[in-house]
């Protein structure tokens, strides 16, 4: 599905909507039992519900009739989403909203990565991992090298693959900014 960039960002940065598809990550719910897990008002999310699944972040799992009334049991269907990326005018035009997401991921990292410092673990059952460097690119070279790692993440969503204990595939975080740094 070919989806409107600038649609699709201002939805996932909602906080209404953020919560709306946090609430049904990994469990369906009715619109209903949606609003009584966020504590509001089923009238107040309908729209919501109604604007992520035009975006098909959200689908009907099932449909249940009752007493003449269709019930919808909704389900993220964000795994579909791998990246992504602003820059230029949407960037500027979610500019707030923007920092504020990136600060919530960040400081969510930061706190996995303070819980890995306090436990022992070896180096393959950590849950972070850290890497800053900084490289000499010609602009043309940073675009390249930025939607070639946007790529390896899309290529890869795909091939999700069982670990050496059997477990299944874990939801990993990424934050990528990457910015031309001042002299």
């Amino acid at each position: 599905m070919e989806y409107n960039h600038e649609k699709l960002a201002k939805a996932l940065l909602d906080k209404t909507k953020q919560k709306i598809l946090e609430s049904i990550s990994s469990e369906e719910k009715t619109i209903k039992q949606i609003a009584e897990s966020l504590n509001e008002d089923p009238s107040r999310l309908y729209y919501h519900v109604n604007q992520l699944k035009e975006l098909n972040l959200v689908k009907i799992s099932r449909s249940e009739s009752l007493n003449n009334l269709t019930q919808n049991y909704y389900l993220s269907n964000t795994e579909k989403i791998v990246n992504l990326t602003f820059d230029g005018t949407l960037a500027k035009e979610s500019a707030i909203i923007l920092s504020q997401k990136i600060n919530e991921i960040y400081t969510k990292g930061i706190w996995v990565l303070n819980r890995e410092f306090n436990r022992e673990a070896s180096k393959d059952s950590s849950d972070v991992e850290v890497t800053v460097t900084s490289r000499s690119l010609s602009k043309k070279q940073w675009k390249r090298v930025n939607e070639e790692i946007r790529q390896i993440l899309n290529n890869i969503h795909d091939e999700v693959e069982e670990d050496n204990e059997g477990t299944e595939a874990n939801l990993f975080e990424y934050l990528f900014l990457t910015y031309k740094k001042d002299s």
